[in-house]
Formats: C-alpha cells, sequence, structure tokens
C-alpha cells in the first residue's frame, strides 16, 4: 500500500531509463555518476547515459531538481564532451 506520494529521485529515474530502453537494440547504456560537497554535506548523483550506435551521438536520460543536471539530448559528438557539459552545470551551482 502506498503510504505517501514522493517525487522520485535520480536513483529510482535511472533504473526507470533502463527498463525503458532496453529493447533498444542501438542504445549503449551506462551510468554515470556524480559525487560533490556543499557546506561538509556528501551529495550523489546518477543517470543514465546514452551511446547511439546509429547516430554516433550520446545524450544521457535521467532527474534532477536543476534542469540542467538531468536529461541530455543525442547532441554530443564525445563522452567526454558529455561529461565536461555536468561538469560545468556542476561548477554553476557550487
Amino acid at each position: 500500500m502506498m503510504q505517501a506520494a514522493l517525487p522520485i529521485k535520480c536513483l529510482e529515474a535511472t533504473i526507470l531509463a533502463i527498463f525503458l530502453t532496453q529493447g533498444q537494440k542501438y542504445f549503449k547504456r551506462f551510468t554515470i555518476s556524480f559525487v560533490s560537497e556543499f557546506n561538509g554535506n556528501i551529495f550523489r548523483h546518477v543517470v543514465l547515459g546514452i551511446y547511439s550506435s546509429s547516430s554516433g551521438l550520446f545524450g544521457a536520460l535521467g532527474l534532477s531538481r536543476r534542469e540542467n543536471l538531468m536529461y541530455k539530448p543525442l547532441k554530443f559528438p564525445s563522452l567526454s564532451l558529455l561529461i565536461n557539459n555536468y561538469m560545468e552545470a556542476y561548477h554553476s551551482h557550487h
């Protein structure tokens, strides 16, 4: 029985993305995780990285309270550019 309808967090969103993309034969899936520290508190974040073998582009699926730390469209020609985009977003918030 459900007692509270709380919003899903990044881990649940990543698991849901894994489930929803499992039949996509052109997608290679991998997790991307981040750890940050702010005011002595440790924060962890995870998204599902996606590589499309049909387009050769990278993107990501996920959720965050910050819009630029979740979904990334399949537009990045390399994994390092996708990761750098997340790093820039992280630095803009801390």
